[in-house]
This record gives structure tokens, C-alpha cells and sequence, in this order.
């Protein structure tokens, strides 16, 4: 997975991967050029893409070649740029975001995409987050398969990982009601992250779900720029700061 959040990708990190000939993994995949219109292509593209989301996440980089070896098998080491041309990012965009949305249940949510322009050739990433709501089946074409990312590709999962993904979700969903019932007990003790007065107040705490999730969340975490922009707290949402649990966002009767 590349080292740095979406929204502060650059060439350089591109050119990274090439210079210091970063391999295929758990949380990376490299395609030399973008899903195509066929059939086929969309199922494959669905198959990586929830095989991610079933397992750790992480980030597929369309427009990077990958270094055959002796063999001619690819190695899965990033080699140079494909030299492909993104002219217009929504209009590449738009109809992968369609697909997963229509083409994955339960919906996946939380895939973000971004374009970088770069001297060789242009690199669509798609960065796609380890799932809360797992497993993801892909259902398109009258297709009904699960996928699931290891360190050597994608492949369907087994009758027992299937089992064990929905075992897991019902765990963490009690992992998650636990701990919004201690944060609320806190906060009625006025022990929160921030001192509360006892006027009516409204306070907002966005937490990664990866961070429910043991060994999922590893890299630096912030809410994208515009997505603050949605939190709508009375009286503005100008009082925002990061802790150790997530991002913080409130407003009071003392602010008004």
C-alpha cells in the first residue's frame, strides 16, 4: 500500500515504486492499463477489488507495468510506467464507482480514487479499505463468488473462510457497541475529550473502522478535507481537532 494518504499522492510516490522496485503484496496491485467495457474485465476488476476489501484493504495502481522474469511469468515488481492518458478523471472515475456499487454486496463503502499525473504516463489509484460489513460477494453476470486477497493474489474463498468472515463481523460489531457504550458513560461522567458544560451540547467523534479491526490499522488516519465539510454540528463545526481515537468535531452553548 503506498506509504501516504490519497490526497497527498504525488509523482514522486509513483516513481518511488519503480525506483526502489516495490512488489506485489496483501495490500497492493499493480495493472498496466484501466478495466475495459468487457464482461470479463468487470468481473476480474470486482474480484480484486472485494478480495481486498475481505481481507487487510489496501491499494490497486492502474498504469504501472510489472517486470516479467526469466520465465516470463510477471513478477509482480513494478518496472516502469504503462504510458497510459487519463484526460478527464470523472469520466474514468465515475463508471468504476458505478461498478463496485453495483456489482459487490453487501454495497461497499469507503473506496476512494485518485488520479496522478505523472512525466510517464498518467496512474489511476484505488484505494479500497479493509471491510467492517465483510464478506463482500461479487454479483455480476449472474455471478455469486467470494474473493479474498493474499500475499500472492486473489482467489475464491474456501466454504470455512467464508464462515469465519461472518463469524468475525458479529464479534466486531460487539467490540464496537462496547466500546460507544463506555465512551458514552465517560462523557455523562464529564471524563470525555473535552470538558462539557451542563447546557445542551452536541458533539461529533469519527473513528477509522480499521481501528476496531487487530492489525488493520497501521498508517496515519485523517478525514478527507471536504468530508468535514459534512459534519454538521449547531452553530458551526468549527471547533475540530485530531486524539488518540479519531477526529473531533464540536460545538457548545458556551461558542454561541
Amino acid at each position: 500500500m503506498l506509504p501516504a494518504n490519497l490526497d497527498d499522492l504525488t509523482p514522486d510516490h509513483i516513481q518511488g515504486l519503480i525506483d526502489s522496485e516495490v512488489a506485489e503484496g496483501l495490500r497492493l496491485e499493480y495493472k498496466e492499463q484501466l478495466p475495459s467495457d468487457q464482461s470479463d474485465d468487470k468481473r476480474k476488476f470486482l474480484y480484486r477489488v472485494a478480495a481486498m476489501a475481505n481481507a487487510a484493504g489496501g491499494d490497486m495502481v492502474f498504469g504501472v507495468v510489472d517486470k516479467d522474469g526469466p520465465d516470463g511469468q510477471n513478477t509482480g515488481i513494478a518496472e516502469k510506467l504503462s504510458g497510459i492518458r487519463i484526460p478527464n478523471v470523472q469520466k474514468a472515475i465515475e463508471p468504476l464507482t458505478n461498478l463496485i456499487r453495483d456489482g459487490i454486496k453487501p454495497r461497499l463503502t469507503g473506496v476512494a480514487m485518485r488520479s496522478v499525473t505523472c512525466a510517464g504516463g498518467d496512474v489511476l489509484v484505488i484505494r479500497i479499505p479493509a471491510s467492517w460489513n465483510r464478506p463482500h460477494m461479487v454479483t455480476i453476470g449472474n455471478v455469486d463468488k467470494f474473493y479474498i486477497r493474499t500475499a500472492i493474489g486473489s482467489s475464491p474463498m474456501s466454504l470455512d473462510e467464508i464462515a469465519r468472515a461472518f463469524s468475525e463481523q458479529g464479534e466486531l460489531r460487539e467490540i464496537i457497541a462496547r466500546w460507544r457504550s463506555h465512551r458514552a458513560e465517560l462523557i455523562e461522567r464529564a471524563n470525555g475529550p473535552i470538558p462539557l458544560s451542563s447546557e445542551v451540547a452536541v458533539l461529533f467523534h469519527i473513528i477509522p473502522s480499521e481501528a476496531f479491526t487487530p492489525g488493520a490499522f497501521k498508517e496515519a488516519w485523517r478525514v478527507p478535507e471536504d468530508e468535514k465539510k459534512r459534519v454538521y454540528v449547531p452553530n458551526g463545526n468549527y471547533n475540530q481537532r485530531y486524539n488518540a481515537d479519531g477526529f473531533l468535531c464540536f460545538s457548545s452553548s458556551a461558542d454561541m
